[in-house]
């Protein structure tokens, strides 16, 4: 995402909360290994802030050509909790109010020690977070933007 938003979010039981992005930062990294065709390497770090405190990380480093830099990572207290292949994942399309998103990546976890209060997170290559299921089942989508 380009720019900070705010997001009305909704869950199956009609409650709703608000998800805020920060302004992306943007940095350039030295180029490592093989040098590739690009002339730097930029990365970019998002704050996703979520009810109850929940501040997930969202970071993606320019494909340099290296396995590694295929994944948009979000964390939390700077420890990876999901992990998105943005090259060559398997897309799938998700319907929210009847709006299609397509390019869509969902990553889970196992591991509620990892992340306490959220299991599950839809992905949009391009929009960012668009759905997230809680450990207790409640699943939250995206409504509209706010400001």
């Amino acid at each position: 995402m380009s720019a900070g938003h705010v997001f009305l979010f909704q869950n199956q039981f009609g409650d709703t909360d608000y998800v805020s992005v920060a302004e992306p930062v943007f940095t350039i990294l030295p180029l490592s290994g093989e040098e590739c065709d690009r002339v730097g390497n930029q990365a970019v770090n998002q704050l996703w802030h979520f009810p109850d405190g929940i501040d997930f990380d969202a970071f993606f480093q320019h494909d340099n050509g290296e396995e590694s830099s295929h994944y948009l990572t979000l964390s939390l207290s700077e420890q990876p909790v999901f992990r998105y292949n943005i090259i060559k994942s398997s897309f799938i399309t998700i319907e929210i109010n009847t709006q299609l998103f397509e390019n869509t990546m969902v990553d889970s976890t196992v591991n509620a020690s990892l992340s306490p209060l959220i299991r599950k997170v839809w992905y949009g290559k391009h929009t960012g977070i668009l759905r997230y299921e809680k450990w207790d089942g409640q699943i939250w989508n995206r409504q509209k933007e706010i400001n």
